[in-house]
């Protein structure tokens, strides 16, 4: 698996399952089911969730550079 393109992710087996059945019933992957739950997240708040990922990135970035 290409790690640069794809990660996996750690989720309780319960939730797993309902991602996996509400996937299932309207027809598309899980991968493609968490990409539309993102995609419905974000435009429900869409400057607040970019605010939120845009300052932990900057931090992540701040991170690295200190380590350097």
């Amino acid at each position: 698996m290409d790690t640069n393109k794809w990660k996996s992710v750690l989720v309780p087996k319960d939730t797993y399952e309902k991602i996996k059945m509400i996937a299932k019933t309207e027809g598309r992957t899980i991968g493609g089911q968490l990409r539309h739950i993102f995609s419905q997240y974000k435009s429900e708040d869409q400057a607040r969730v970019e605010e939120m990922v845009d300052a932990h990135m900057e931090r992540k970035r701040q991170s690295a550079v200190s380590a350097e």
